[in-house]
């Protein structure tokens, strides 16, 4: 799950699942800080993939 806010974009990763039965655990993380220890590709990757997600939410939203 991914929430914007003006300041910065949290992003909330679900961890360690591997039962289904298990309880979710989610850790939640700065966009800031996410990015850190990702090399550069992955981070233009990202980058790319965020700005997607976002064209298609504002599409949707265009046409509800």
């Amino acid at each position: 799950m991914v929430r914007y806010t003006r300041e910065n974009i949290e992003i909330q990763l679900e961890l360690n699942r591997l039962n289904p039965n298990d309880k979710p655990y989610f850790e939640t993380f700065t966009l800031y800080d996410f990015k850190r220890g990702l090399s550069k590709i992955t981070q233009i990757k990202l980058v790319v993939a965020l700005d997607l997600a976002t064209k298609d939410i504002e599409y949707h939203n265009e046409q509800s």
